[in-house]
């Protein structure tokens, strides 16, 4: 019987005692004896990794997040895979970026609560080397909310893991991306085309999405939810802009009666910012050179403490925000929609009491206090400045220390050009332009943004009296974090 295993059978026979058939047995099933017709090992496949996309949110209802499970060869018989979920972070009301679990799906529940306790399974089937696993856990809505994230772990046949799971949100109402690939200090860029499930340069370029209406008489911005007149009027000065738009509502343009002109974060919402002159800068303008916009275009924002100038947003230059006579001439583009709610008021946003504010129109998490300063009302410290601080090795730092200076968070980041603009008070009757009662501590000063242009400068929003949206270097600005987003 030992003819496959000769130098075996010689160890097993000089071996005193030894119950020599059933000794022989185990040996050749665990060595894999070979040749002449001995057994063969049963070898068991191993989960060598465990991923997945996160889900899109969808609109309603029970959705499924899909796993993928890699083996290290076919599975022999089915195998179960068990899992639980857990918190992302901290528990604090309307934290941002956190998903709310539940029993079932319902009004604020974001996915289903499975407890370590009494974990679900499901069976992976015998011959797959690759499974792709659908789990039934994460709940659709239709609101407006940032990307949600919650963990879950993963066990089976001995090999176990977490992941933090993303849920996609894909409902009009956030803020454009800048565009960019990438923002300051190497980071990927935040937007609605920065993930698989909602990237696709078919729909506008990275970070933006739109969609043709009334057969491509108006465009719709899927983002933000703003729908946009195609075509400029042409040039008129302040006073005249009121009969443009009185005419395009009764001419029912696009079957619609409630134009009126972008604010200025509005208009400057459509700005491409990999692009440079004389390209069109408009995210939206596709391959038609009729959509383009050139010029310098009216916004519905008065320059602070003026009776005589009007903001503007260049499209000639680099889409910056800054101000014009309103006797002048400039362009006209038209937008209808719900516009954001006025960051001089209180009630958009929730002051939690820990340093932290969540802003309740765009699902994005502010420190109070500019970097540097701290206390309830922000005036203990030195703000810093960029020009002597390096604000991507400050955010490192902030990063590192969750418990202290990042007030209980580890995923802070340098806000992007549109979200730092998002904040600026434009009806406050004196600078800084911005609400004093939530974001205590804020001078009249310029502060630095994650968005580049492609000059090698970057953005910076000024909260002086004039409000401007410009570029420059890194250096002399002071800087305020944000976490959570699309």
């Amino acid at each position: 019987m030992l003819h496959g295993c000769p130098i075996m059978r010689k160890r097993m026979q000089s071996l005193p005692g030894a119950p020599f058939c059933a000794i022989w047995l185990l040996v050749c099933l665990l060595s894999a004896c070979g040749g002449g017709g001995g057994a063969e090992a049963v070898v068991q496949a191993r989960v060598l990794s465990v991923s997945t996309f996160g889900v899109l949110e969808g609109g309603s209802g029970l959705r499924n997040m899909v796993l993928t499970v890699n083996l290290s060869s076919p599975l022999p018989a089915p195998m179960a895979l068990t899992y639980y979920t857990a918190p992302a972070g901290p528990g604090v009301p309307n934290a941002a970026g956190f998903a709310t679990a539940g029993a079932s799906c319902g009004a604020g529940v974001d996915h289903i609560a499975v407890s370590p306790a009494s974990p679900a399974s499901v069976m992976l089937p015998a011959g797959v080397q690759v499974a792709e696993v659908p789990l039934p856990i994460t709940c659709g809505d239709a609101a407006f909310e940032p990307n949600e994230v919650f963990q879950l772990h993963w066990s089976a046949e001995g090999a176990s893991g977490e992941l933090l799971v993303s849920i996609i949100n894909d409902d009009p109402g956030g803020l454009n991306s800048p565009g960019v690939p990438t923002v300051l200090g190497g980071a990927p860029a935040f937007g609605r085309d920065t993930h698989p499930f909602t990237s696709s340069d078919l729909d506008g370029a990275r970070g933006f999405s739109f969609a043709d209406a009334d057969a491509g008489g108006c465009r719709v911005d899927r983002v933000t939810g703003l729908t946009w007149a195609v075509l400029d009027p042409g040039a008129y000065t302040h006073a005249a802009i009121s009969f443009v738009v009185s005419g395009a509502n009764a001419a029912s343009l696009c079957s619609f009666s409630d134009w009126r002109v972008p604010g200025a974060e509005e208009l400057a919402s459509l700005v491409d910012h990999t692009k440079a002159p004389p390209a069109a800068l408009n995210a939206d303008a596709g391959a038609s050179l009729a959509t383009w916009m050139a010029g310098k275009y009216w916004s519905a924002d008065a320059r602070a403490g003026s009776i005589n100038d009007q903001l503007v947003v260049d499209y000639s230059s680099q889409g910056e925000i800054g101000f014009l006579a309103r006797t002048s001439a400039a362009q006209l583009r038209l937008v209808r929609g719900i516009p954001l709610a006025d960051p001089c008021e209180a009630m958009r946003f929730t002051v939690h009491g820990d340093g932290t504010v969540s802003d309740l129109q765009t699902g994005l998490m502010w420190k109070q206090c500019p970097e540097g300063l701290g206390g309830a009302a922000c005036d203990s410290g030195t703000p810093i400045d960029t020009g002597t601080t390096d604000p991507v090795l400050h955010l490192a730092l902030v990063n590192s220390s969750p418990v202290l200076s990042g007030l209980g968070y580890a995923d802070w980041r340098i806000p992007s050009r549109n979200e730092l603009a998002s904040l600026i008070c434009r009806n406050a009757p004196a600078a800084p332009l911005v609400n004093g009662v939530v974001f205590p501590g804020t001078d009249a000063m310029e502060f630095l943004t994650s968005t580049g242009n492609p000059f090698g400068l970057w953005w910076f929003v000024d909260f002086g009296i004039e409000g401007v949206v410009d570029t420059a270097g890194v250096g002399g600005r002071r800087l305020r974090l944000v976490r959570a987003g699309q």
